[in-house]
């Protein structure tokens, strides 16, 4: 919720993003194969936060909670 309400809280990249389907243990995770080479096939299909400013994340989320219980 944090970074949706302060996207500059995460860094972001654009991958191709797919659902596995045929995983014995994964089916129903999303994949996004990020070894060099191999995460190019297909076009991006997301907007994934590859990093994230945790202190500064942390600070946003305890100052609206702190802020919402006042």
């Amino acid at each position: 919720m944090a970074a949706a309400a302060d996207p500059t809280l995460c860094a972001w990249e654009a991958l191709p993003v797919r659902v596995e389907t045929r995983g014995e243990f994964t089916t129903g995770m999303t994949v996004a194969d990020l070894r060099p080479g191999r995460g190019g096939r297909g076009r991006a299909t997301c907007e994934v936060a590859i990093g994230v400013e945790a202190e500064r994340a942390r600070r946003f989320i305890l100052e609206r909670l702190w802020r919402s219980s006042s």
